[in-house]
């Protein structure tokens, strides 16, 4: 067996001798190339991303290789569909002398926090006294019409049906 690992990249001479019975000798020998193998390696992409965040452009070097993994289409990873925890991401790279290296990563794809905030009535009077309201979990923002900091005020909000927004930043900035 030859081995081009142990060999290492250059050009190497194998020779095969055969001695039969009668002890007459003969051989033969030839002379093969070990390419050196091009290193593929990532150059950018997201160690953690949230499965609802915004699609990651991955970058390898050398360029032309070939990005695969779940959520991958092209050189972009879109968390979205993408299985929480951690998603192995491969790039393969296939040199002038059809030799193949790889490289991995492994993003962690994080859940979105689940916001909630308290029920408010199903209806309130315009001249009715601002209503706290509360996130779960606690320190989101609320917006909306008649909406400051923590307080919805009928009067300010108007008449009518109105839309009010919780929206919660994660430690891990998944929204």
């Amino acid at each position: 067996q030859f081995d081009p690992v142990q060999a290492g990249a250059g050009v190497h001479g194998v020779q095969y001798t055969y001695q039969d019975a009668n002890n007459c000798m003969a051989s033969d020998s030839q002379t093969v190339t070990v390419h050196a193998l091009t290193p593929a390696s990532f150059t950018s992409g997201p160690d953690s991303i949230c499965q609802n965040g915004t699609p990651a452009t991955l970058v390898a070097s050398p360029i032309g290789g070939i990005f695969s993994g779940p959520g991958i289409s092209g050189s972009t990873f879109d968390p979205s569909g993408v299985p929480i925890g951690a998603n192995v991401l491969e790039y393969i790279y296939t040199d002038g002398n059809s030799c193949v290296s790889r490289d991995t990563l492994i993003p962690e794809v994080l859940a979105p926090p689940v916001p909630t905030f308290g029920v408010l009535p199903g209806g309130v009077c315009i001249d009715q006294s601002p209503v706290s309201l509360t996130g779960l979990p606690a320190g989101g923002t609320f917006s909306g019409p008649g909406v400051t900091g923590i307080q919805f005020d009928p009067a300010q909000a108007g008449l009518g049906v109105q839309v009010i927004n919780y929206i919660y930043l994660d430690p891990f900035g998944c929204q």
